[in-house]
């Protein structure tokens, strides 16, 4: 369940605050590992904080990683780690890569994101280092593929040994702010979560004002 770091060659990272981890989580590392088959493990990695949204809206650490493993836990090569949150501070992606290149030098990372971050990426802390450490998988999410791919060779010219790969990968629809509501109003079925997900919040009076 949790990754061991020391056992690949090449992984995924796909991080996130999982507030709460939906079904839309699940497809996009599913459909990575699927897609990409020199990946032998997509990683779920929660953050702690992070420097662009309102923290206080956020379960416990112990909760998220809890909800995680009832996600993943019947899906094959699709591994947890709380590096981030054990870290602690703000959760910045190029630590993340660094952690766990010190764990094995020789890993090769790539960083899932969703088309609305490849947009925004010059605002990412350290991106022009982070662009040499690892390659950008893109999942789209209604950007016009015109959009997606000036972006990307905005960002080539600013290092063009980066890898960045815009996939035909569609999104999943959920959203864990329209989740988190529906959840606070008493809905009773939530298709966007996974059961044990939904009756793990239910049983912990998450989400619930």
């Amino acid at each position: 369940m949790n990754i061991d770091f020391t056992k690949y060659n090449h992984i995924a990272i796909l991080g996130g605050t999982f507030n709460p981890v939906h079904n839309g989580h699940i497809h996009m590392a599913k459909n990575v590992l699927k897609c990409y088959t020199e990946i032998e493990a997509v990683c779920l990695m929660p953050n702690n904080l992070t420097a662009y949204k309102d923290n206080s809206l956020v379960v416990s650490n112990e909760d998220r990683l809890n909800m995680l493993r009832l996600a993943i836990r019947d899906e094959k090569g699709l591994y947890l780690s709380g590096l981030d949150i054990y870290r602690g501070g703000i959760t910045y992606t190029i630590d993340t890569i660094r952690d766990i290149k010190e764990i094995n030098s020789d890993i090769a990372i790539d960083f899932i994101i969703g088309a609305d971050s490849l947009l925004t990426f010059t605002k990412w802390y350290c991106y022009e280092k982070l662009l040499g450490l690892c390659r950008l998988i893109v999942i789209r999410r209604g950007c016009e593929a015109k959009e997606l791919f000036e972006a990307k060779n905005k960002l080539l010219k600013i290092n063009n040994c980066s890898q960045i790969e815009i996939t035909d990968i569609t999104e999943y629809p959920a959203s864990s702010t329209e989740i988190r509501n529906r959840l606070k109003k008493g809905e009773r079925h939530i298709p966007e979560l996974n059961k044990e997900v939904f009756d793990y919040i239910k049983e912990n009076k998450l989400y619930v004002g």
